[in-house]
């Protein structure tokens, strides 16, 4: 582990130029197979961020490896530190040496775009791990950290922007963020976003099985209750779904 003095001096927290992440949304991105139903099962919404094809054999291997390890999950592993996120926080866990026993031998620094980790060493002077700024904003009053006696200081920063990090810190090799799981949970999205990715999924499921769907299932209703409405040539008559013959946007009506 590199070990420096620790420096009261704050990284430069000038906004870092980055082109955003471009993400091509369409109704394909949204997985929807037979299990993700009310049966209590996970279900998650998918985002595909880019081409699926493999250009990179080696990034891939690498981030494998961080993704089997719940200290590097969508993020990495580095020299003194690693670090893992979802798409509203980052996780990270810098190392510490063993004689670092208590919360007074460190010294942890958050900044809306900038982080220090530093701590006490065997002489009594201060050693700095991490000194630098962050590759995106933080919202600094809901962000913490703890420590791990003799193993680690864990930093929990939630990100100002729900987006996927390319690396920690701005001087730090970054990920390819098209390997890494970018699933979410159906709990984290809104209201409306569960209620349309529900309707998909049921609307898919009803397809296959050849039944109705929603839209279909809304014109039975309205000709189910003007079946028997005055004026209809129907009236008098139970209803009978099968002389009504909804597709797409036409609609076919047989005779009594």
């Amino acid at each position: 582990m590199e070990k420096r003095q620790c420096q009261s001096e704050p990284a430069d927290d000038k906004p870092r130029e980055t082109e955003p992440l471009q993400i091509e949304q369409n109704t394909d991105s949204v997985d929807t197979p037979q299990n993700m139903s009310g049966d209590g099962k996970k279900t998650e919404a998918k985002v595909r961020t880019g081409d699926e094809k493999d250009d990179n054999p080696d990034e891939t291997r690498r981030q494998q490896q961080y993704q089997a390890n719940p200290e590097s999950y969508n993020g990495a592993i580095r020299e003194n530190y690693s670090w893992s996120q979802s798409i509203t926080d980052i996780d990270a866990h810098v190392k510490v040496p063993k004689s670092v026993r208590k919360g007074k031998d460190v010294k942890v620094e958050i900044q809306r775009k900038y982080l220090k980790v530093c701590y006490k060493d065997d002489s009594g002077g201060w050693r700095e791990v991490v000194n630098d700024a962050l590759m995106w904003e933080v919202n600094k009053e809901e962000s913490m950290w703890s420590l791990v006696p003799g193993e680690h200081v864990h930093v929990s920063l939630e990100k100002v922007q729900e987006r996927w990090w390319e690396a920690l810190l701005q001087n730090e090799d970054k990920i390819n963020v098209r390997k890494i799981d970018a699933s979410r949970p159906m709990t984290d999205l809104g209201d409306e976003e569960q209620a349309k990715i529900e309707e998909m999924m049921y609307n898919d499921r009803q397809k296959k099985m050849g039944l109705p769907q929603t839209h279909e299932q809304k014109v039975h209703n309205i000709l189910k209750q003007a079946w028997d409405a005055d004026g209809s040539p129907f009236k008098g008559q139970p209803f009978d779904p099968s002389k009504v013959n909804v597709s797409g946007n036409n609609m076919q009506i047989g005779g009594p």
